[in-house]
């Protein structure tokens, strides 16, 4: 590290990836502080720094100025060897720290340099910590897990989902798998089927009874969803090049995985344009966003995304210049975005073994490596990727992008403007809209309001003609847009 360096750091202050220690600091507080770093990202100790970034040095003999005893060290080296010790013998496993010198304004400081751990989670003194901000913390239980899901030690996708039933695994799609896949006969006696399931890591055992492991529903639940609510793909096209209230089409994707990357990739394609191009005499359609680039990006993002963030759901959006697919959880270690479409690890590797199996992404890195190839063969720009928070996000970039879309206007939002509405019926009128009707209790629910609030405000939407009833009356009633009515 470069003197300019080291002042850029103490300049722009503590923060994730930076700590400052003064040298009376003691073992206990440099182990915490070292296992924080290497559970949360890595980063960097500044030995010798104050928390205001003052420079104060390494001691070699008790300061004149400071009565209570403090450690000091003979030299330089033993400084070293003091923290380097402290890494070995109070974290739990050992960190591989870096200890680099540096002597600036006369005051020797050690930089440590923390790495982002692969043997998570560390401890100190027999607990978990992590860092956030500039603040260490003691884990909690599901930042415990959440560090054993990253390091791979507890496979998310094996551990069973307790509240379903062995029963929920789709035979259809088990025998499908067995006898077109794995050309293997669908073994007849029930007993032998499941012990292979098991063994496939398809189910497991639990609480004495056999339940199907995350993998397994994934890939042969007909609804996963409705156990699983994250593997819901969540498919917006919006009008401009940022998100926006107005939309083109969307769609909520749901079923076992293989449908969800198949009905994803078909989303893209219904919205996609074909860019005609000359080539020599002959004229040639380019698809905007080419079908193996966009069946494997989504497939990707299915199979290697970290299932244990159970809230966050695979997201794809496409723009007037682009198509992004943000899949949870950054790059597992040891892959880095250097070099992806080169090394090779799985989080997930009885997902990405029966994805590979049926032919719906390629060998781990070589998927990458063909996306860059396809884009470079049809004159596309090269794919990006980038970690954006705790997301991956994949972009393909169109060679066509749209020029001053205007969206559709918003007869409703205008009634709310004017006060014709309110702000639930605003909501409940979006809804219906996008969904094709709504019911007295889901709108009670969209908006939190009372049945008898939803009724009222259901009923006024009505005698204003803009929704009308559709079924049978009573709670269960569906109210539709009616025809002219500003949709």
């Amino acid at each position: 590290m470069t003197e300019e360096e080291f002042r850029a750091l103490i300049n722009s202050g503590e923060d994730q990836r930076t700590e400052f220690k003064a040298a009376e600091a003691d073992a206990a507080d440099i182990a915490r502080a070292i296992v924080a770093m290497a559970n949360s990202g890595g980063g960097s100790i500044l030995l010798g720094v104050g928390d205001d970034g003052e420079l104060l040095g390494l001691w070699y003999a008790q300061p004149r100025h400071i009565t209570r005893h403090i450690r000091t060290m003979p030299d330089l080296a033993a400084w070293r060897q003091w923290v380097v010790n402290v890494s070995r013998h109070n974290c739990e496993p050992a960190v591989p720290i870096g200890v680099e010198h540096i002597a600036v304004e006369e005051c020797d400081v050690l930089v440590v340099q923390v790495p982002d751990g692969q043997d998570k989670p560390y401890r100190a003194n027999g607990r978990v910590y992590v860092r956030i901000d500039k603040e260490v913390h003691e884990a909690t239980r599901e930042e415990i897990g959440q560090l054993m899901f990253e390091s791979g030690r507890v496979q998310y996708e094996r551990l069973p989902v307790p509240d379903a039933e062995f029963a929920e695994l789709d035979d259809a799609l088990v025998r499908g798998y067995f006898e077109d896949i794995r050309r293997l006969p669908h073994p007849a006696d029930a007993p032998e089927r499941t012990r292979l399931l098991v063994n496939l890591g398809f189910a497991t055992h639990h609480a004495g009874r056999v339940v199907p492991t995350v993998a397994g529903l994934l890939l042969f639940g007909a609804r996963p969803q409705d156990r699983l609510p994250a593997a819901t793909l969540k498919c917006a096209f919006f009008y401009g090049r940022h998100q926006g209230a107005q939309l083109r089409d969307r769609a909520d994707v749901v079923g076992p995985l293989t449908r969800v990357i198949d009905e994803g990739a078909a989303f893209v394609a219904r919205n996609r344009r074909l860019v005609p191009r000359m080539e020599g005499i002959r004229r040639v359609d380019v698809p905007e966003y080419p079908d193996y680039s966009v069946r494997e990006a989504i497939a990707n993002a299915l199979a290697h995304r970290d299932w244990s963030l159970e809230g966050a759901k695979v997201r794809l959006f496409m723009f007037d210049d682009r198509l992004e697919i943000w899949s949870p959880g950054k790059l597992p270690p040891p892959i880095t975005l250097e070099r992806l479409g080169y090394d090779q690890f799985s989080r997930n590797k009885v997902i990405a073994r029966v994805l590979v199996e049926m032919g719906y992404i390629e060998e781990v890195g070589l998927g990458i490596r063909r996306m860059r190839e396809e884009m470079a063969r049809l004159g596309l720009p090269e794919p990006a990727f980038r970690e954006d928070g705790f997301s991956f996000v994949i972009t393909l970039r169109s060679i066509a992008p749209r020029e001053g879309a205007v969206p559709r206007p918003d007869p409703f939002r205008a009634l709310l403007e004017r006060g014709e509405i309110n702000e639930r019926q605003y909501k409940g009128l979006q809804y219906v809209r996008e969904r094709g009707a709504i019911q007295r209790r889901e709108y009670a629910q969209l908006t939190g309001s009372s049945e008898r609030t939803a009724a009222r405000d259901l009923a006024d939407l009505v005698e204003r003609n803009l929704l009308e009833l559709s079924g049978e009356r009573g709670r269960s009633t569906a109210y539709r847009l009616r025809e002219n009515g500003g949709a």
